[in-house]
């Protein structure tokens, strides 16, 4: 290698730090969706606190037994929020496999809930009792 091209590398090589060092940084807080806001387009979502806030949990179809996919509820936090945007009405049950539905939800409505119970099992359409 000469004396030139081993300047040309150099420079290369520094002006690649610099682009890396100049480039911005991500910041989630900043630019994440806040409250209802984060439930994807074809899901329901649950969240630990009123208005869409706080930990989220979500679901795109009917599901047997919930509560131990989601850490807040499976640690006995209640759920308190919900918002469904999804096409369906989903149903909502207080234990595994839809015994005890607590209440439903339709397509494309949210709200908040009594918050003095955890989700566990979904359906979504026509469901049980």
């Amino acid at each position: 290698m000469n004396r030139r091209t081993g300047f040309a590398l150099a420079m290369t090589t520094a002006l690649a730090g610099a682009t890396l060092a100049l480039a911005p940084t991500a910041q989630a807080d900043a630019t994440s969706p806040a409250g209802y806001d984060n439930c994807p387009a074809g899901y329901i979502c649950f969240y630990s606190e009123k208005d869409g806030n706080g930990q989220k949990c979500q679901w795109s179809a009917s599901n047997t037994n919930t509560r131990p996919m989601c850490s807040w509820m499976r640690d006995g936090t209640n759920t308190r929020s919900v918002y469904n945007r999804t096409n369906s009405r989903f149903h909502y049950y207080h234990n595994a496999n839809y015994v005890n539905r607590i209440g439903s939800t339709t397509a494309g409505n949210r709200g908040n809930l009594a918050g003095t119970y955890t989700i566990g099992s979904l359906c979504a359409g026509s469901c049980p009792g």
